[in-house]
């Protein structure tokens, strides 16, 4: 019998592919360091604000607001004030009022950057969406 040490064949190619698999772990764990996440959650978070604003109005039948100021990473919510997070601020100063049908009194047709994205309200509907 020969008792030669050293791998065989199979032994390598089980560790290149425990190895290949170990790598694309993480660099799908790590690869996404350069997105801006807060960014995206600010833009996620803006649009169910709006939303939320928009389906209060006409619950409630009355005129409900959503106000962003440049430069501040807060917002109003309809009388509540709301933090973006990760210290995005919004770039433009706009009110967005919705009616009791949920169509934007005001605002209508404008979008909002928060951080360095866009959100548009789109008039007449009010359907809002990251552009």
């Amino acid at each position: 019998m020969n008792k030669e040490k050293g791998f065989s064949l199979i032994e390598l190619i089980i560790v290149i592919v425990v190895l290949g698999i170990l790598a694309v772990a993480i660099v799908y764990r790590f690869g996404s360091i350069g997105i801006d996440t807060s960014a995206i959650v600010a833009v996620d978070q803006t649009i169910a604000d709006i939303q939320y604003t928009q389906i209060l109005a006409m619950s409630q039948a009355a005129q409900k607001s959503i106000s962003f100021t440049s430069g501040f990473d807060s917002y109003n919510v309809a009388g509540e004030i709301k933090k973006l997070p990760g210290g995005v601020t919004a770039g433009n100063t706009i009110t967005f009022t919705f009616n009791s049908l949920g169509e934007p009194a005001s605002g209508g047709g404008q979008t909002v950057t928060i951080g360095e994205r866009q959100i548009k309200v789109w008039a007449i509907t009010g359907n809002t969406e990251a552009l």
